[in-house]
């Protein structure tokens, strides 16, 4: 049946969905390229019991397969979806504040995780809030129109990040290969962490008619660090790991801040 999987999770998640007394759900399933949308009619449902600015439904989703079209669309307020494999374009559009998506490849994967493009093309488009953790690539124009969500990724295709106007996203791309063309067209605000971010600069991967490129202040530091072992410690990123234990030579010599100019 269509969309079995969604209502099937529907089910599983009633106890978390009362918004007077809502219980943790923690649940577990098999996922095909065939369950398009998933996590998108949760969405509904929380958006419907949502009383109050800042509620949380606290349910985590655990997932193993090749995802369809859409996984996570539009979770907000506490879903978090935690996949183990492989998933197809759009995933994560228009997710919201307190949305969790967390992509890890497979453990027999044939290459080097950053890579292999784990997620399709324009995931994260429209996202307004939550966070996304990708060990691997992403495919053509990730996080387009981005207004307030957090990522980190190793990778990604042409169009990143393009129009965006708020929110911030970590690249780290540990070959300048791994930055497609047209980084950053048309971006409007936010913050673009980018490893091999001058390498980008200068090849012309990044459309520099409304961004610049500079070193980190003391003030992102921090900031980047945090992502960078969040996305460790939710991934197991290789990539991750590298920088931490050698943090003074990539913070001061390989990490790029990209900003508007507008």
């Amino acid at each position: 049946p269509v969309n079995a999987l969604n209502q099937r999770l529907l089910q599983d998640a009633a106890p978390a969905l009362d918004p007077q007394n809502p219980r943790a759900v923690e649940v577990s399933y098999e996922i095909s390229n065939t369950d398009r949308a998933f996590g998108a009619a949760l969405a509904g449902e929380l958006a419907l019991r949502k009383e109050r600015e800042g509620q949380r439904f606290p349910i985590k989703i655990h997932l193993k397969g090749h995802a369809g079209n859409g996984l996570g669309f539009g979770i907000h307020s506490g879903t978090q979806i935690v996949l183990d494999g492989f998933a197809n374009d759009a995933v994560g559009d228009s997710m919201a504040d307190g949305g969790l998506i967390i992509v890890r490849p497979p453990a027999d994967l044939a290459c080097p995780a950053n890579k292999a493009a784990v997620v399709g093309m324009s995931s994260g488009y429209g996202a307004t809030g939550g966070e996304m953790y990708v060990r691997g690539k992403a495919a053509l124009r990730f996080m387009v129109r981005n207004s307030g969500a957090t990522a980190v990724v190793e990778g990604v295709g042409d169009d990143a990040c393009e129009y965006m106007t708020r929110g911030t996203v970590a690249i780290l791309a540990a070959d300048v290969e791994d930055i497609g063309w047209n980084c950053a067209g048309g971006f409007r605000s936010g913050v673009l962490y980018l490893l091999n971010g001058f390498k980008a600069y200068r090849d012309g991967r990044l459309n520099t008619e409304s961004v610049k490129v500079e070193r980190l202040s003391t003030e992102d530091e921090p900031h980047l660090r945090r992502l960078i072992e969040n996305h460790q410690r939710l991934t197991g990123s290789e990539i991750a790991a590298r920088i931490l234990a050698n943090w003074e030579f990539y913070v001061r010599h390989a990490f790029a801040k990209v900003t508007t100019i507008i």
